[in-house]
C-alpha cells in the first residue's frame, strides 16, 4: 500500500529533512528584515559565521489500520463488526448468514449444527480461521459454525473467493477469519467491567461478562459466556408422508436442549521493541440431537470442546529496517464425543469419541520496497494435524490414528504501478501435504483383501497457487477491483482414508481446483464525522471441477469419496450503507449467484447444484435518538434445491424448498440507571415455519430480552 497521505509504516526518522530545516531558518531570518525595510537594498545581513544547527526531526504518521488495509486489498473483503454482540441473543452463523456471497445452511435453533458457503462454493471450500490460527478440518474437511466463539469476538472477516496471503491453506470458496478482542488500558477506552444477562424464548437463558485488568505492563482481558436453551419450538409433522396432507400435525421438537461455554484469557504486553500476545480461547457445548424432523430420537447426544492455546510476537522493525515480522505458535485440542443414552432394557448403541490435536508455527513479514514503489509481503507455516477415532459397543476399540503433516510458503509483492492511482498484486503460494495412516487391513476384517491391494497409506499432495489482482483508484473515493487465481481444495483424511469401515479409503483422490475471478467496484464518501455513504459491487464467475461426492458401494455396504463432478458458478454481489442522517443509518446487500453442474453424469449435467439459492438479500435500517436506538432487518432467501438431481422436495410442494422471509426488530433504551441498558428483540416475527435441510424444520417467533451493565 502506497497512500499519499499516510506512510505505510509507523513512526519514521527523516534525517534528510534537516537541510530543508537549515534553509528555512535561514528564510526565518530574512524574510522579517525584507518586509520591514522599504527596499530589498535596504537591509544587509551577514550570516558567514553563523551556523544554525536544529535537533533531529521526527515525522509521525499514523500507520494503516488493519481494517484499512483490508479495504485496500485487491480481494473483495467483507468485515463483519461485533459491537452488538452483547446486547443481542443470536450466534455467529446468525451474523454471516447476513453477509453478502454468504450463505448458512442450519439443520435447527440456536447451535444446530451449520455449514458455510460463500460465492455458491461446497462447505469443503471454505476455511476458517480465529486470530489467523486454523481450526482443525484435516478429518472431515468440515467446519460448524456452530463452534464459533461470539462473545469473545470484535469483528469477522470474511474473504469472499480470494483468500490473504498472510492466512494458510488454499480456499476455493473463500475464508473466514474471526478476530478476538485485543488486551487493552482500561483508561483507553476499553471497558473495565461489562455484565449481560440475556432471557427469553424457549427457556433461553445467556449470561456474559468481560474485564480489562493492567498489572505492571501486562494488560490482561478475560471474557467469559455461559447459555442454554431447551429449544423445544413447535413445527408442523408431515409424519413422513409429505404428500398426505391429512396426518399432518404440529408437535413439540424434543432432545434438542443445548449448554454452551466459552472462556477467553489473553494477555499482552511490550517485549523487546515489540509486542507479545498470548491467548487461549476455551469453548464447551453439550446437546441433544433430535434428529429428522418425522423420526425424532429422544437419546442421541454430542459433545464438543475445543482449547485453542496461541501466542505471537510483532516487531515493526528489525534492525533499523522497515520490517516488520510475527512469530506465531498455536496448538488446538478438540474432543467429540457422539452418545445414544438408551433406557434400560434397549439393544445397547455404539458410541464415538473423536480426538485431534493440532499443533504448528509461522513467521510472516512485510517489507516496503519504498525506492522500487513495491512492497513483499510473506509468509512461512508448518502444522501437524492427527486424528483418532475410538469406539464404545460391547467393549472400546481405539481406532487407527490419521496424521497429516503440512507446510506453506506465500509471497505477495504489491507493486504501485502509478502511485496512488495503479497496483498490481502477484502473489505465489507453495503448499504441501503429507498424510499418513495405519494399513487399512486393521480397520475392518470382513473386507481385508480389498484393503490388502490399498498398500499405499501414504500420501502426499504438493500444490503450487497463484494469483493476480488489479487495484485503480482514479478518486473522488472509487476503487476498481479485479482478481484472477486458481485454487484447491485438498482431500479430507476421511475422505482418502475412509472412518471405520463406514466409509471405504481411497488413496487416489485428486484435489478439487477452482479458477475464480471478479470484477468491480468500491465507492465511499465521507460528508462529516458520522455521515458516510458506501456501495460496493462485484461481478464473479469461477470453474471448478474434480469436485468430490460419496458414492454408496453396495458390495461393501459402505460410501467411499470419487472424484465426480465439475460446475460452474456466476453472479453478482451488491452492497450498500449509509449514515447517519438525522439518525437513521441504512444497510443492505444482494446476492445472486447461477451454479450449474457441468460433470460428466449424464443425469446430472446441467442441473443446478442444490443448497445454492438464487436470491439472497438482507436488509437492516437503524435510528438512534434520545439515548436509544432501534433497528429493523429482513433477510430473503429464495427457493432451492434440495437434492443434485432437482428433483421434488420432501416437503411436497414441488422441486424447491420453500421462499424464507424473515423479519425482525428490537430496540435498546437506557434504564435510568447509568451504564445499564435494555435490549429487546423479536426474531421471525410473522412466526414463519420452514426448513434449511431436509428434514430439519427452523424455529418460528422468538422474543428475547437482555441487560448489559458496564463499568
Amino acid at each position: 500500500m502506497f497512500p499519499p497521505a499516510k506512510p505505510p509504516w509507523g513512526t519514521s526518522v527523516a534525517r534528510g529533512f534537516v537541510v530543508e530545516a537549515r534553509i528555512l531558518a535561514v528564510l526565518s531570518l530574512l524574510l522579517p528584515g525584507v518586509l520591514l525595510s522599504g527596499s530589498v537594498h535596504g537591509q544587509t545581513i551577514a550570516l558567514e559565521d553563523t551556523v544554525y544547527r536544529l535537533s533531529e526531526v521526527v515525522v509521525e504518521a499514523e500507520r494503516l489500520s488493519r481494517l484499512e488495509a483490508l479495504q485496500n486489498r485487491p480481494a473483495f473483503v467483507t468485515i463483519v463488526p461485533m459491537d452488538d454482540a452483547a446486547r443481542r441473543v443470536t450466534s455467529a452463523a446468525e451474523y454471516l448468514a447476513r453477509t453478502v456471497g454468504f450463505h448458512v445452511r442450519s439443520t435447527g435453533g440456536y447451535g444446530a449444527y451449520s455449514t458455510a458457503s460463500i460465492r455458491g462454493s461446497s462447505s469443503k471450500q471454505v476455511t476458517v480461521f480465529i486470530d489467523g490460527v486454523p481450526l482443525g478440518r484435516s478429518h472431515a474437511g468440515l467446519i460448524d459454525l456452530a463452534d464459533l466463539p461470539l462473545a469473545s469476538v470484535a469483528r469477522v472477516e470474511v474473504y469472499r473467493g480470494f483468500g490473504a496471503f498472510d492466512l494458510s491453506g488454499s480456499n476455493i470458496g473463500g475464508v473466514v477469519n474471526i478476530v478476538t478482542r485485543g488486551p487493552e488500558r482500561p483508561g483507553g477506552g476499553g471497558a473495565r467491567l461489562r455484565l449481560s444477562a440475556s432471557y427469553g424464548s424457549l427457556s433461553t437463558q445467556r449470561y456474559g461478562a468481560s474485564s480489562a485488568l493492567s498489572p505492571g505492563d501486562w494488560d490482561v482481558l478475560l471474557i467469559g459466556s455461559a447459555l442454554s436453551t431447551d429449544g423445544d419450538f413447535d413445527f408442523l409433522d408431515d409424519n413422513g408422508t409429505p404428500h398426505n396432507k391429512a396426518d399432518d400435525e404440529t408437535v413439540g421438537r424434543i432432545n434438542n436442549h443445548l449448554e454452551e461455554r466459552e472462556l477467553l484469557v489473553k494477555l499482552g504486553r511490550p517485549l523487546e521493541n515489540g509486542t507479545l500476545i498470548l491467548a487461549n480461547q476455551f469453548y464447551h457445548r453439550k446437546q441433544g440431537l433430535p434428529g429428522y424432523s418425522s423420526f425424532q430420537s429422544p437419546s442421541e447426544a454430542l459433545t464438543k470442546s475445543y482449547d485453542l492455546l496461541h501466542g505471537s510476537w510483532t516487531r515493526p522493525g528489525v534492525g533499523g529496517l522497515p520490517l516488520e515480522i510475527q512469530v506465531g505458535l498455536f496448538g488446538l485440542y478438540q474432543v467429540d464425543r457422539y452418545e445414544d443414552r438408551r433406557p434400560p432394557g434397549e439393544p445397547p448403541a455404539r458410541n464415538e469419541t473423536n480426538r485431534s490435536l493440532a499443533v504448528g508455527g509461522s513467521l510472516r513479514w512485510k517489507a516496503p520496497l519504498v525506492a522500487a514503489r513495491q512492497a513483499l509481503r510473506g509468509m512461512v507455516e508448518v502444522r501437524r494435524e492427527s486424528f483418532r477415532p475410538e469406539e464404545t459397543y460391547l467393549d472400546t476399540v481405539q481406532g487407527e490414528e490419521q496424521v497429516r503433516r503440512s507446510w506453506v510458503v506465500t509471497l505477495e509483492d504489491e507493486i504501485d504501478l502509478w502511485p496512488g492511482r495503479l497496483r498490481l498484486v502477484p502473489s505465489g503460494r507453495y503448499e504441501r501435504y503429507t498424510d499418513r495412516t495405519r494399513p487399512f487391513e486393521t480397520v475392518r476384517s470382513d473386507l481385508a483383501s480389498y484393503f490388502r491391494g490399498l498398500a499405499d497409506t501414504s500420501v502426499t499432495h504438493v500444490q503450487r497457487i497463484w494469483t493476480l489482482g488489479l487495484v485503480g483508484s482514479p478518486g473522488a473515493g472509487l476503487a476498481l477491483k479485479a482478481n484472477y487465481g486458481r485454487y484447491y481444495r485438498v482431500p479430507s483424511l476421511m475422505e482418502i482414508f475412509g472412518y471405520r469401515g463406514l466409509a471405504l479409503p481411497n488413496p487416489a483422490l485428486r484435489p478439487e481446483t477452482g479458477l475464480n475471478r471478479d470484477v468491480g467496484l468500491r465507492w465511499e464518501r465521507h460528508f462529516g464525522p458520522r455521515r458516510f455513504v458506501s456501495l460496493e459491487y462485484a461481478y464473479f464467475w469461477s470453474e471448478v471441477e474434480d469436485l468430490i461426492m460419496y458414492t454408496y458401494s453396495p458390495w461393501a455396504r459402505a460410501a467411499q469419496a470419487v472424484n465426480m463432478d465439475n460446475a460452474q458458478i456466476e453472479g453478482y454481489e451488491v452492497s450498500l450503507s449509509c449514515g447517519r442522517w438525522r439518525g437513521l443509518t441504512l444497510a443492505g446487500n444482494l446476492t445472486h449467484l447461477t451454479a450449474v453442474n457441468t460433470g460428466p453424469v449424464r443425469y446430472l449435467n446441467g442441473k443446478y447444484l442444490p443448497h445454492r439459492p438464487q436470491w439472497e438479500g438482507f436488509g437492516r435500517v437503524q435510528w438512534e435518538g434520545w439515548g436509544a436506538t432501534v433497528f429493523y432487518e429482513y433477510d430473503h432467501i429464495s427457493g432451492n434445491y434440495w437434492n443434485a438431481y432437482n428433483g421434488v422436495a420432501p416437503n411436497g410442494e414441488g422441486p424447491l424448498f420453500r421462499v424464507r422471509r424473515l423479519h425482525a426488530l428490537g430496540c435498546t433504551v437506557p434504564t435510568g440507571v447509568r451504564g445499564l441498558e435494555f435490549t429487546a428483540e423479536a426474531k421471525n416475527l410473522t412466526d414463519e415455519r420452514v426448513e434449511d435441510v431436509m428434514g430439519y424444520p427452523l424455529p418460528g417467533r422468538s422474543v428475547y430480552g437482555t441487560l448489559v451493565y458496564t463499568f
